[in-house]
């Protein structure tokens, strides 16, 4: 093809201009268009990758995500990161003054996903540890807390620094109530 000659496939039209295009460039610039631009469903998002918290003191900080179960991945002098599923998602802790701003779930709060059996011992896996479970929703830290419009249940605790972390699994079935229940009155309930 020369010029301003046009290559159509599937009734789309492509000029080929003087850029010396092969005519396999030119179908697979159409694949592409009709796989992927038009593809009903397409999600280009396949998950999140990297989340960051501030803290005051990155030693302290890098032994308390360590005895959660995060593997050290890169140290730096004021920042490290730890894979959270190793090759997929990880976090990245930043020594600095900004560990000092006030805690907002905007800023300061990261929830790791985890499976329900997982969920059940966490409270005792977490107390192993010397970690204190909050009561983020005021009814006690006795066990996981759900929310049965969100069909979730969760855990929260917090690092050195006061970020606040959550483990979070999805629970089967989403339920039209607002208020909060322990995971064994919802399982009672629904399952």
């Amino acid at each position: 093809m020369k010029g301003d000659q046009k290559d159509t496939h599937n009734h789309l039209t492509y000029p080929v201009k003087a850029l010396s295009l092969s005519k396999l460039q030119v179908r697979y610039m159409i694949f592409l268009k009709l796989n992927f631009s038009k593809k009903e469903g397409f999600q280009i998002i396949k998950g999140l990758y990297e989340a960051h918290l501030p803290v005051s003191n990155l030693e302290k900080s890098i032994e308390f995500y360590q005895k959660i179960g995060l593997k050290l991945y890169k140290r730096y002098n004021k920042v490290a990161f730890f894979w959270i599923e190793e090759g997929k998602s990880w976090i990245g802790l930043w020594e600095g003054s900004q560990s000092e701003i006030p805690y907002h779930a905007s800023i300061r709060h990261i929830a790791f996903y985890v499976e329900v059996e997982d969920m059940k011992k966490a409270k005792s896996w977490l107390k192993e540890r010397g970690i204190e479970i909050r009561d983020e929703f005021h009814i006690g830290t006795k066990e996981p807390v759900v929310v049965p419009n969100q069909a979730h249940a969760m855990i929260y605790f917090d690092d050195p620094d006061g970020n606040r972390l959550e483990f979070i699994t999805r629970l089967p079935k989403e339920i039209d109530q607002p208020e909060k229940m322990y995971l064994s009155e919802w399982e009672k309930l629904y399952l």
